[in-house]
């Protein structure tokens, strides 16, 4: 006699689709949050500090036509950094794909991490089963790097400085931590592989690594 397969209701779903996506969503919720208020009020602290500085090199132009030429020149060259700087760190459009990339990893963990316990989607049932074959080394890892990730993010936020190039530092984290921590011989020491600032190890350029620590 053949035994029916039990099925998992949608309602008795919900709860384990509802840690998902606070699990897989805090870290974005954070960089958005950040968005919404602190970035803005710096960046009308930026720009009323190039507005002072503009004032005051007008006014030495104003008070002598000796160095005209080159206060002009200092001035625009000043306003082009300023410009730069916040098109690069302050303006939302320039977080977008770091945000989506974060998101898209942190989604994909997440899933998987959760499918193993219990399946998300139970219509799926071959991608279930390559998930229960997926190393727990891995896991471990991805679990790691996405706490040092929410420790960094947590901390800048309350700094006030969650640059684009600090959110593709945490995706990349998160990568690398899952790969190395496939290799661990412990799932210990693949959690604890998460904490390791690869950034730092791996940047050829130490420009970077102070990009995403300001």
């Amino acid at each position: 006699m053949l035994e029916t397969p039990t099925m998992v209701s949608v309602p008795d779903m919900c709860p384990w689709w509802l840690a998902f996506m606070v699990a897989a969503w805090l870290i974005p919720f954070v960089v958005v949050a950040y968005l919404c208020y602190p970035a803005k009020m710096r960046l009308k602290r930026v720009r009323d500090a190039a507005c002072r500085t503009e004032k005051a090199l007008k006014q030495r132009v104003d008070a002598s036509n000796r160095d005209r030429g080159e206060v002009l020149k200092a001035l625009e060259q000043y306003r082009q950094r300023m410009e730069a700087l916040i098109e690069e760190r302050f303006l939302a459009k320039t977080y977008i794909l770091p945000l989506g990339f974060l998101v898209l990893v942190l989604n994909v963990g997440f899933f998987v991490a959760f499918s193993r316990i219990q399946p998300l989607v139970p219509g799926l049932p071959t991608s279930n089963i390559l998930i229960t074959r997926i190393e727990p080394g891995l896991l471990s890892g991805f679990f790691g790097g996405t706490l040092y990730a929410l420790y960094s993010v947590v901390t800048r936020y309350r700094s006030q400085d969650i640059p684009p190039p600090l959110i593709f530092q945490l995706a990349y984290q998160i990568i690398l931590a899952s790969a190395i921590g496939y290799f661990a011989p412990t799932p210990w020491l693949a959690f604890a592989a998460g904490f390791v600032p690869y950034a730092e190890l791996t940047s050829p350029n130490p420009k970077i690594n102070q990009a995403a620590k300001r």
